[in-house]
């Protein structure tokens, strides 16, 4: 097998998503195990993410086949390896199903049944959003948002930390935030070149869009600080200076909210903030302040 087509495999699972599945994990730094000497919720955790991880490029591979049509004619995504041609759709097809059945069994063998219920039911929601859900307007980004909420409740299933309803709604409402500035860049793409590459653009504009992400932003910065300061975090952490870890936060937002409206790479959110130098260094500030207040 050529170099090159070990590439388009590669790219055709899209590691590079696998970040949003650290969202598996928050409960685990949330509920204050961290540092906990059972391996028990590192090694749940872990497996649930790897899980979700298998699911989501199982998700990619036919997302890829039914917007193939669409991406060839987008000056970036018809690169991909199915839009371009490199890998047949019915291969594509073939290794999402072995994929889907592949993360199933690793959640059955872990005995963590209820996480396989969760990995099942992103699946079924995804596929749905793939074929019909992304053209519906609206509902396509409330999808990819509960997609997030999903991988926090396999977080706490998996672990068996209670979930605190603030940081349910704080991942729903950041992760809906990503997701709109991802369209956005599309209907800015579609608007620019006077074409429609992507299905479902067409119940947008542009400033439809910003002002849903400014009202985005602003409930996430919200529900950070209510989720900081409620009294079921408090007593699980033991301590009541978690808000000042808000200060990064709302730095962090900011930026991204700034790259949104003066950049041009806003339109895939997981490449923005691994990439930003200063989005990275308040994720570090806030990890390094939130360790501190938590365990020194």
């Amino acid at each position: 097998m050529a170099q090159s087509d070990i590439i388009d495999y590669f790219r055709l699972l899209r590691p590079r998503q696998w970040l949003k599945n650290v969202f598996v994990f928050l409960p685990l730094i949330f509920g204050g195990r961290m540092t906990d000497s059972h391996l028990f919720y590192w090694q749940n955790s872990f497996e649930a993410f790897v899980a979700f991880c298998i699911a989501a490029s199982s998700v990619y591979c036919i997302n890829d086949v039914v917007d193939a049509p669409y991406d060839s004619t987008h000056p970036v995504k018809r690169k991909r390896p199915v839009a371009s041609g490199r890998i047949s759709r019915t291969l594509s097809l073939v290794i999402s199903i072995v994929l889907f059945v592949l993360s199933l069994s690793l959640s059955y063998i872990s005995g963590m049944y209820e996480v396989m219920v969760i990995v099942a039911g992103y699946w079924i929601m995804n596929i749905a959003y793939c074929l019909w859900l992304k053209y519906v307007p609206i509902i396509d980004m409330f999808i990819i948002a509960i997609g997030f909420v999903l991988r926090v409740l396999a977080g706490g299933m998996a672990t068996g930390i209670p979930l605190s309803p603030w940081m349910v709604c704080l991942t729903f409402i950041l992760t809906l935030l990503l997701a709109w500035a991802k369209r956005r860049d599309d209907v800015v793409t579609a608007e620019a070149s006077g074409k429609r590459t992507r299905r479902g653009t067409e119940e947008y504009n542009v400033q439809f869009m910003n002002c849903v992400v400014c009202i985005l932003a602003s409930a996430a910065i919200v529900s950070y600080m209510m989720f900081t300061l409620s009294e079921d975090l408090m007593e699980r952490l033991h301590s009541e200076y978690v808000y000042l870890t808000s200060i990064f936060v709302i730095a962090g937002i900011i930026r991204y909210v700034q790259i949104i409206f003066t950049g041009d790479k806003a339109g895939e959110p997981t490449k923005t903030i691994s990439h930003d130098r200063f989005i990275i260094t308040c994720l570090i500030l806030w990890t390094v302040s939130y360790l501190i207040i938590l365990y020194v």
